[in-house]
């Protein structure tokens, strides 16, 4: 038998190719030519070599006595629960490459030991010198073949186990394989996200059953359901099982991907107060959907939210939960407590105020257990409710800031306050525009004062109140020597003397009584077709221009005579003499005699105006069968009449204070005017 095992081993080391032998219950000895890449198919339900021994080393059993050279995959038909490979004839510089269910193994030197030859059909060949693998030294033995053993037990079922060889000599490689007791426990579990519990478990029969998890994070388990809480990213991976159920021992794995969670982290402003903001901020590693849910039913749908004006109700739990695509859920939740915030609405103080008084500051509406901090100008500081600050001096003039706290919810709130500096009293000045005027016309009166803010005017005219506040104004109600006053009352404080008195204002009021003008006639005995020259005798001269007229026709002379032998008997002529002097009123005046008549032979010296100024009463004398005008300053007419007695009387006790002028028209229609005054 020995020598038979050595000439077929012999053989396989100087062939071209090489031969696998696959010996089992289900097909007899039998030859193939593998070609490097095929795929062996390895029945699992019970296997024996060709020589009818059944190879067993610890758990393994031998399923073929040689395997392939170079690389083969071989699938069982069933999967197994851990490999023995066995490699032969390894040279200096040889690569080895191992796939378990199609997943490279990472092979290290903990994983590989050298074996020695002994008689064994399980293990036949003996090692030489040194055993190399991958540039490793693996150790030093005797003569004969190189020659290691790989084992490999992954703690899951294993379906297929491919060798690649890269060498310069053929190379023999033979596997073990243990399958346990060739049933497969159902495994359950579930795929938690972060922060939720990890469930596992299986189900296998019989009477005495033990169980032992490992995995991931330092995992282990005795239970045949354990649960792992809590779970984080850590946690993902590959979670093993070994059960042993009476005489037989039964491997399980399973693959657990823990999902990401966008587990939320709350950040808040730390103080809540009454009518404050409460600001909220959620933050995650991960992108999700955000929904926050509070009191007073508050909900937004956004990372970053806030709500203003806070309320007693609004106090409670605010929760935040993200939503993942992957389904995954998360929360987080944080206490606000809403606290009574002070009342500082109502602060006021005593200003303005002048230099030297007592500042008062002051809040009303005050509330129990409330501290308060007053600062202002000048280094002013206080903790009363109500301050004050005496002689006050325009520094503490400024902003006033108070600062209510009541359990570490505070308030402010800011005043202006102002002290004025002490003044002096107003003055005042009235003049006029213009400075004198004629009679009948308008006059302005202007006050110009300082020192007064915006004053009250009163005006007087001759010691009468005229009832006008204002700084100007304009009349034409004014006689000659007419005083106008002014007192102004200043508004601003601070000023001991409030109220001031203006100069006294004399008026101007001009008037010019018109030139008395007769007529003379030479000669004074008129004969129809003789040259009459009529001269005009006016009371002045200076300022007049002359206009002749003969039945009311203009003539051509323009001086104080005017001769003509044209004129019949009742013919009229008559002078209008003109003044150019300012004031003059009225500025004409004209003077009439009929031919064959003559000329009335009343002297206008004669006639009385009186008393001037008048009361209650004017008389007229030394006229008759005249009539009478009186005209006010503007020109109205206040009284017509005929003058039939001498003397004539006229009531005045209803006319107004001022100026007048009397019109007299006499019979031979000269005209007297005459200026009065009441």
């Amino acid at each position: 038998m020995q020598k038979l095992i050595l000439i077929f081993m012999l053989y396989i080391l100087i062939a071209p190719k090489a031969y696998s032998q696959i010996y089992n219950q289900v097909t007899a000895y039998n030859n193939y030519q593998l070609i490097n890449g095929d795929t062996v198919t390895v029945n699992t339900l019970g296997l024996g070599s060709a020589f009818g021994t059944v190879c067993t080393i610890g758990p393994y059993q031998i399923p073929n006595m040689y395997s392939p050279i170079e690389g083969f995959k071989f699938k069982f038909s069933s999967p197994v629960w851990a490999i023995r490979v066995k490699f032969i004839s390894l040279e200096a510089g040889d690569t080895i490459s191992v796939f378990i269910n199609g997943i490279q193994y990472m092979i290290s030197n903990s994983n590989l030991s050298g074996y020695s030859y002994t008689t064994s059909i399980c293990n036949f060949i003996s090692p030489i010198v040194v055993s190399l693998f991958n540039g490793n030294i693996i150790g030093t033995v005797g003569g004969g073949f190189n020659g290691l053993y790989l084992d490999i037990n992954t703690g899951q079922n294993i379906d297929s186990v491919q060798v690649s060889e890269i060498h310069t000599s053929y190379i023999l490689f033979s596997f073990y394989y243990a399958s346990g007791c060739g049933a497969t426990p159902i495994m359950h579990t579930d795929t938690p996200c972060v922060g939720d519990s990890l469930h596992l478990g299986v189900q296998v029969a019989g009477t005495t059953i033990s169980y032992n998890w490992v995995g991931p994070n330092g995992f282990s388990s005795t239970a045949q359901y354990p649960v792992k809480g809590n779970v984080a990213l850590a946690d993902s991976g590959m979670y093993y099982v070994s059960i042993s159920a009476d005489s037989c021992t039964y491997y399980d794995s399973v693959k657990v991907s823990v999902r990401p969670n966008a587990m939320p982290t709350i950040s808040a402003n730390t103080n809540h107060c009454l009518g404050d903001t409460l600001y909220l901020i959620a933050n995650s590693l991960y992108t999700a959907r955000w929904q926050w849910l509070g009191p007073n039913n508050f909900s937004d749908t956004v990372s970053t939210t806030q709500r203003n004006t806070m309320q007693f109700i609004d106090s409670g739990y605010y929760a935040v939960s993200t939503l993942m695509p992957n389904g995954c859920t998360a929360s987080d939740s944080v206490f606000i407590h809403v606290k009574p915030a002070p009342n500082i609405a109502n602060i006021g103080s005593n200003s303005p105020i002048c230099v030297g008084d007592t500042l008062k500051l002051n809040l009303s509406n005050p509330q129990t257990l409330v501290s308060y901090t007053w600062s202002g100008p000048a280094s002013f500081s206080s903790n009363l409710q109500n301050p004050v600050r005496t002689n006050a001096a325009t520094t503490y003039s400024g902003t006033y800031q108070i600062v209510a706290n009541l359990n570490g919810c505070t308030k402010a709130s800011n005043l202006q306050a102002t002290v004025n500096p002490n003044l002096g009293p107003p003055t005042i000045n009235i003049h006029a525009n213009p400075d004198s005027i004629c009679v009948g016309q308008n006059i302005s009166l202007t006050a110009a004062v300082s020192n007064a803010g915006n004053p009250q005017y009163v005006w007087h005219q001759n010691g009468q109140n005229l009832g006008i506040n204002a700084a100007s104004f304009t009349t034409g109600t004014v006689a000659n020597g007419d005083v106008f006053t002014c007192k102004v009352s200043s508004n601003l404080q601070c000023q001991a003397i409030d109220t001031a008195h203006s100069n006294n204002l004399g008026m101007q009021v001009m008037y010019h009584a018109p030139p008395s003008v007769y007529i003379t006639q030479y000669p004074s005995t008129f004969t129809p077709g003789a040259t009459v020259t009529f001269t005009g005798h006016p009371s002045y001269t200076n300022g007049l221009t002359y206009t002749w007229q003969v039945n009311g026709i203009a003539q051509s002379s323009t001086a104080n005579f005017f001769s003509s032998n044209t004129l019949s008997m009742g013919d009229s002529v008559c002078l209008i003499s003109h003044s150019h002097i300012n004031c003059t009123i009225p500025d004409s005046v004209k003077t009439c005699m009929q031919m064959g008549v003559g000329v009335s032979n009343m002297s206008t010296s004669e006639i009385l105006v009186y008393p001037n100024p008048i009361d209650k009463e004017l008389l007229i004398e030394s006229v008759t069968n005249a009539s009478i005008k009186v005209y006010d300053v503007v020109g109205r007419i206040i009284y017509a009449d005929h003058i039939g007695t001498n003397p004539q009387s006229i009531t005045t006790s209803q006319w107004e204070r001022g100026t007048y002028f009397v019109e007299l028209v006499l019979p031979d229609g000269g005209r007297e005017v005459r200026k009065v005054v009441k």
